[in-house]
């Protein structure tokens, strides 16, 4: 009878551990590494309508990296992409292809920058261990000190005290064969201007139902008037979401909320 539950116990074991390599996800590439950092920058630190600022993106600590996809999205109503200065790998001069389109191409051809979508850029690459002699070995020949691309924007922000930062992701990453651990650095600047009330997303100086009615409609995709600050957000940075909505609604109701002051 023993026997009978000792293989039991056993059995129930080897099942479980057959779970868990059969249909349990394998580890996702992780974005907390301790490897390569793909690290973007702005040129300025603050910057109002109208002016050009460079976004660059740089690989500090790159090792072995021989292959890298990065997309870069940012924020149509603050930024307007008007040009890629190509960088260490790609270059700026658009190659265009009979089937229509252009690309920016790395020097040899094996990898590209462009813009796929409004608020989007992409670059990939697999040669950054080019030997220049039509092979590809492990090891990057890159500078960590220079960009491996930069882009051009115009600030389309009439508001002040906005933070305005991309985001970053990496579609794959590593040598030849391999991926490995990479984090990421977005980088920001902050608009200039008249300082805007947090909430105040109608622009009029004050807080009121017009405010989380106006993000509402924002939010389910209603063309807002040029007034609109999507950057009014209430807590924390970035465009205003429905907790915003939400925050307003219950402060106009009485509900304290410290980022609005006293209740009306």
């Amino acid at each position: 009878m023993k026997r009978n539950g000792l293989k039991a116990r056993v059995f129930a074991a080897f099942l479980t551990a057959l779970f868990v390599f059969a249909v349990l996800p394998a580890p996702a590439l992780s974005a907390e590494g301790t490897g390569p950092v793909v690290r973007g920058y702005f040129d300025v630190s603050e910057a109002g309508n109208g002016d050009v600022v460079l976004y660059s993106v740089a690989i500090d600590n790159p090792g072995a990296l021989a292959v890298a996809e990065i997309t870069v999205e940012y924020d149509t109503a603050a930024l307007e992409l008007i040009g890629f200065n190509g960088g260490g790998f790609w270059s700026a001069e658009p190659v265009t292809y009979s089937g229509g389109g252009s690309d920016y191409d790395m020097p040899d051809g094996a990898g590209g920058l462009w813009s796929p979508a409004a608020g989007q850029i992409k670059a990939y690459g697999c040669s950054f261990g080019y030997n220049g002699e039509g092979g590809i070995v492990e090891g990057a020949n890159i500078n960590p000190s220079l960009p491996v691309f930069e882009v051009s924007f115009t600030v389309l922000s009439t508001f002040g005290g906005n933070v305005i930062e991309p985001t970053i992701t990496v579609g794959c990453f590593g040598t030849i064969s391999d991926d490995f651990a990479y984090s990421t650095i977005p980088g920001s600047f902050t608009t200039s201007g008249s300082e805007v009330r947090p909430g105040d997303v109608s622009g009029d100086k004050k807080i009121t139902l017009t405010d989380a009615v106006m993000i509402s409609r924002y939010l389910a995709g209603w063309t807002m008037p040029t007034t609109f600050n999507p950057y009014a957000r209430v807590r924390d940075s970035g465009t205003v979401t429905i907790a915003d909505a939400v925050l307003i609604s219950r402060w106009l109701a009485g509900t304290p909320v410290p980022e609005l002051g006293p209740n009306p």
